[in-house]
This record gives C-alpha cells, structure tokens and sequence, in this order.
C-alpha cells in the first residue's frame, strides 16, 4: 500500500523557530530550505516537457533516491540535528496524459 504524501508546509511556530531555514521565493515562507526542484532545459528534454506549465499548476513527481550523505549531531548548545542527502536518480513527473506539466498530451 502506497505511503500518503505528507505536506512539506510549515506550520506558524516553524516558520517563527531561527532553525528553521526557508526558500527563497513567493512561497518561502512557508517551506523549509532545499526542498524545491529546479528543472533546465536538460531536464524539461528528458521528461518530454516543452511547453512549460502555467504557474501554480500543480501535478505529481515520483523520483527514485540514492542517500548520498546523512548526519546527525548535538551540542551543548543546540538540539540533536540530524540530516540526509538525496540524490535524484530517476524522475517522473504527472500521472496521467493530461498532466499539465505536459500540456494537453505528454509528449
């Protein structure tokens, strides 16, 4: 049975906490720091995207992940942190021909 996605969004008191970084960008507040995508050209080929999508469309991406990195420390002065580094391996975006990352059709 497939996991159910789990909303990235920050809450009130995150956004407040100094330890929690955000993007840049319109909606940078209200997401944590390294968890948006940005596709060039090289990607947009291999996917098959050549018109780009209106903006704030909104579709489905599975990807396969390798864990390059993880880390985990603590301090006298910090809470215990702990990370882990993906590296994209293989991606797909929509999940159906009338996606609108693709247009009316995928390619």
């Amino acid at each position: 049975m497939p996991k159910e996605l789990v909303s990235m969004q920050l809450t009130k008191a995150e956004r407040k906490a100094d330890s929690a970084p955000c993007a840049m960008g319109d909606e940078g507040d209200k997401f944590p720091y390294g968890i948006a995508l940005h596709l060039d050209d090289v990607i947009l080929d291999k996917l098959g995207i050549s018109d780009l999508p209106d903006i704030g469309a909104t579709d489905t991406l599975q990807a396969s992940v390798k864990v390059t990195s993880v880390s985990e420390s603590a301090s006298e002065r910090s809470e215990q942190r702990r990370s882990v580094t993906l590296q994209i391996t293989a991606l797909q975006l929509g999940d159906s021909d009338s996606s609108p990352l693709y247009g009316s059709k995928k390619a």
